[in-house]
């Protein structure tokens, strides 16, 4: 079940999910924004559609949605997975 919830989440583009939380803008093949887990006012945080991973150049931070989530919201693994879900309205 857990297996299942973490393919659907993998489905969707990490820049869709991560839009709810940040403003990003396109950046060549990329996206950019603030890193909201630093104190850097630049945008220092990369987002990659084709690996489905993010980046903070300033703190070296990373992952993929689930993290990103986990740690926005300082929330659980399970948690988290539900919340993308409904989000990107794929809700089981």
């Amino acid at each position: 079940m857990i297996k299942d919830k973490i393919e659907k989440i993998k489905t969707a583009n990490i820049s869709s999910i991560l839009r709810h939380f940040i403003r990003l803008k396109a950046h060549q093949n990329k996206y950019r924004g603030l890193c909201p887990f630093c104190d850097n006012r630049k945008e220092t945080l990369f987002v990659d559609d084709h690996k489905s991973i993010y980046y903070c150049s300033e703190d070296g931070g990373g992952g993929d949605a689930i993290s990103f989530v986990m740690n926005f919201k300082d929330i659980t693994f399970d948690e988290s997975l539900n919340l993308i879900l409904s989000l990107i309205g794929n809700q089981s």
